[in-house]
């Protein structure tokens, strides 16, 4: 758990003097307007009492709060989801009204904090079962302890008035309250504001060259973490996560910044807000390495949260619809989960501790596939966003499009010609795009295609004529070519007559007498032809029975084939004027050059 320091420490009797400057420049803020769409804020509400006022300062990953709250003395709060602001009182002895303020909780739901007791102000450690305990101080001190942190080893840490001035500490279950010390030659004082789960302690201490941020590990005790560039030898270490990344302010060139320290990289400048007077602290960091604190603006201090890749950013502007009234003062912490905590004024006026939950974008459901047929085609088929929701329960507002089609309604329909399909073997894509009350976004996508709807052939017949020719008829039907009539070329069928049989849809187009539907047609096609009985031997060698096929394929090579059966006989012999011959001869030869060409139109 993290850990930081506050201007609460100008209302102690036991300070080094340094921090009540550095409580001065960190300043504590004023309103601003926001607007935007992450986060959803939450009013944490307060206890009751005569101050409509609370504070949050500690937040575990489960988001439960700890801080405090008016009523009228400070009296430490828990606050859950379910259970609202629970005040959880005082140490026994406190007198008057009592006083306490919970600074940390960690993820077993133990809370760290300090409290009035008989003599003083005491550390204490709360729990659901035992209530508030009495850490004690480091002997020779002043009956004064503060817990400012706690992980979830238990371990607790804060500072002590101690035989020579107020001291780190760290406290354990089994060891009690134990001294950290100071950094060598320094002014006898020293604080531990944080620890992380591998027992790592973070704070400040007093050095011969000044205030230091320090790092405290039970292997290499008490480390002085520097300060920033230009700066006048003062710093702050408020926060550690399990990374080991350090957070706090330091003074810098030009006044106090905001600083996040890593063992490999040392001290980096996290620098402040536009507009504002160069000061910027920060207060928390989560295991993604998300920083949180407060930095004066244009417009006054204002909460604001750092990420790497992105910089600083002013969480009043990353509010959704709920925050509208609100002005975040200051951020104090944020867990795993990005949920984040401080003070902010309500829409009433009021100080009040908020909670910050990342605001989820909604999901899209677009529900597809969608197939059109030759029956829907023209009237429509509906799309359906059934699904498509926001977890925060927000309003949705939904957006289709495909191709020239554009629809603001949850559950359109959609023609063929909004899809933009241009044949029976296209294919698009419908786009449902969902917008939340915080105008974030989600997208989904859906195939749209065409049922097709192989062709048949309807009638064939072969009818004898007189002087031996044969009259062969065929009707070719296609319930797609309706669409023609408003996609041109939509569907298209090549027909033939052939002596076999088709047995796919690319053997259509070589037989020896074909034909087409034209791009535009919208009606059934139809093939027609007239064989003399020269012809018809030259096509199939003799006299007797024999079959003739109509055979049909459309563009997505869909097809169908019907037996033509007819009987080749021989009329009486008549000599044949030689002109007559040669046309004979002719034709045949236009024949089997027609059947060497293959012609077709897919």
């Amino acid at each position: 758990m993290t850990r930081r320091f506050t201007c609460h420490w100008l209302k102690t009797s036991f300070l080094i003097p340094t921090l009540g400057l550095a409580c001065l420049a960190a300043g504590m803020l004023l309103p601003a307007a926001a607007r935007a769409a992450i986060y959803t804020v939450q009013d944490l509400g307060d206890l009751p009492g005569e101050l409509d006022t609370s504070f949050a300062l500690g937040m575990n990953d489960l988001g439960q709060v700890v801080g405090y709250s008016y009523t009228p003395s400070d009296h430490a709060f828990l606050w859950t989801s379910g259970s609202g602001m629970q005040d959880i009182g005082y140490l026994p002895g406190g007198g008057g009204a009592g006083y306490s303020r919970a600074w940390d909780i960690n993820n077993l739901g133990q809370v760290a904090g300090e409290s009035a007791a008989a003599t003083g102000n005491r550390a204490f450690l709360w729990t659901s079962g035992d209530g508030m305990q009495n850490l004690g101080d480091l002997p020779g001190g002043g009956d004064s302890s503060i817990a400012l942190g706690i992980n979830d080893a238990g371990q607790v840490v804060g500072y002590s008035r101690a035989a020579t001035g107020d001291r780190a500490f760290l406290w354990t279950s089994g060891g009690g309250m134990q001294n950290l010390g100071d950094l060598p030659g320094g002014g006898d004082s020293s604080a531990a504001f944080g620890i992380n789960n591998s027992g790592q302690v973070v704070g400040y201490s007093v050095a011969p060259t000044g205030g230091r941020a320090t790092l405290w590990t039970s292997g290499g005790g008490m480390q002085d973490l520097g300060d920033l560039p230009g700066g006048t030898d003062l710093s702050f270490a408020q926060a550690i996560n399990d990374a080991g990344q350090v957070v706090g302010y330091s003074s810098a060139a030009a006044g106090n910044r905001a600083f996040l320290w890593t063992s490999g990289g040392g001290m980096q400048n996290l620098g402040d807000l536009p507009g504002g007077s160069d000061l910027s602290s920060a207060y928390g960091i989560n295991e993604a390495g998300q920083v949180v604190g407060v930095s004066n603006a244009a417009t006054g201090d204002r909460a604001f949260l750092w990420e790497g890749g992105v910089g600083m950013q002013d969480i009043n502007g990353l509010l959704d619809g709920s925050g509208a009234g609100w002005t975040l003062r200051n951020a104090w912490d944020i867990n795993a989960q990005g949920q984040i905590v401080g003070l902010g004024i309500n829409p009433q006026g009021e100080g009040h501790a908020y909670l910050l939950t990342v605001n989820q974008p909604p999901t899209a459901e677009a529900n597809g596939a969608y197939l059109f047929n030759s029956s829907n085609a023209l009237s429509g088929i509906g799309l359906s966003s059934a699904g498509s929701a926001d977890p925060q329960g927000e309003a949705i507002t939904h957006n289709w499009q495909s191709f020239a089609f554009n629809s603001n309604s949850a559950n359109p329909s959609l023609t063929l010609l909004g899809s933009g399909l241009t044949s029976t073997t296209d294919s698009g894509t419908a786009t449902l795009t969902v917008t939340d009350a915080a105008g974030q976004t989600a997208v989904d996508t859906a195939a749209v295609g065409y049922t097709n709807a192989a062709p048949t052939v309807g009638a064939a017949t072969a009818t004898p004529q007189l002087g031996g020719d044969l009259l062969v008829d065929a009707i070719f039907n296609d319930s797609d070519l309706v669409v023609n009539s408003h996609i041109s070329g939509f569907e298209s069928l090549l027909y033939e007559f052939d002596t076999t049989a088709a047995a796919t849809g690319g053997d259509v187009g070589d037989g020896f007498l074909t034909g087409i539907t034209l791009v535009s047609e919208a009606v059934n096609g139809s093939l027609s032809g007239l064989f003399t009985e020269s012809q018809l031997l030259g096509l199939f060698g003799s006299y007797g029975p024999h079959t003739m096929y109509a055979n049909v394929t459309d563009l997505a090579g869909g097809f169908d084939s019907q037996a033509i059966n007819f009987v080749l006989e021989p009329t009486s012999v008549v000599p044949e004027p030689a002109s007559l011959a040669i046309w004979s001869l002719l034709g045949l030869a236009a024949i089997a050059a027609h059947r060497r060409s293959r012609r077709r139109m897919i």
